[in-house]
């Protein structure tokens, strides 16, 4: 995972009321946090892993149980789980360390006008394409100006599609049908909210800049 720390611009235009703000840098830090913690889980999960193959088992026993899918799932059961249902997504900040928070860089009000965040640089990437899907679905609606149920279904299913994408990790992480199911409407409540900002023109785009910018 890039650490670094990469500056998210989000485009914006129109008038932005206090609750637009309020929504959106809320839905924002929730959605980062999330992807950031899957990451973290990952990484864990992966120095498990690492640790399994690596530990200096007698030769006879190493090869009994590294063979052993049981026991290898047994040692490999130590949680990296982060994560519990039912899954409160403003309350992620607990595990992180406080250089990994998403920042507030600055904000520029106007019409056309930009919001820019600090943050990690692996997962700001992420925010930036989850956006940006959002901004294509909505840009395709307004051109295509729906007006039949086949067309509504479809980009309902787009919206579903763009929420598991933003948390695919959690196929390589253990997670149960449920949990996925639970974990990508915790993204698709969050992820339609923006969605109004997106098709009232208010939320127009979003880049990675040099932080110098």
């Amino acid at each position: 995972m890039d650490k670094s720390i990469r500056i998210l611009r989000i485009n914006v235009d129109g008038q932005w009321t206090a609750k637009d703000a309020s929504i959106f840098f809320s839905d924002l830090n929730d959605i980062y946090n999330l992807r950031l913690i899957l990451e973290l889980e990952r990484e864990v999960s992966q120095e498990l892993e690492e640790y399994y193959y690596d530990y200096p088992f007698p030769p006879r026993l190493g090869r009994l149980f590294r063979s052993s899918s049981p026991f290898r799932s047994e040692l490999l059961g130590f949680s990296s789980r982060l994560l519990s249902a039912p899954y409160d997504l403003s309350n992620l900040e607990s595990y992180m360390e406080p250089h990994e928070y998403l920042r507030v860089k600055k904000l520029k009000y106007a019409s056309p006008g930009a919001f820019d965040f600090a943050g990690i640089g692996a997962i700001v990437g992420h925010i930036k394409d989850f956006l940006l899907r959002i901004v294509e679905i909505c840009f395709s609606e307004r051109k295509r100006q729906l007006e039949n149920e086949a067309l509504e279904l479809e980009n309902q299913r787009k919206k579903i599609e763009n929420a598991k994408l933003f948390v695919d990790l959690f196929d390589s992480l253990g997670y149960t049908e449920t949990e996925k199911r639970a974990l990508v409407a915790s993204v698709d409540n969050r992820q339609n909210k923006l969605f109004d900002l997106a098709q009232s023109q208010k939320l127009l785009s979003a880049e990675i800049i040099d932080n110098n910018d």
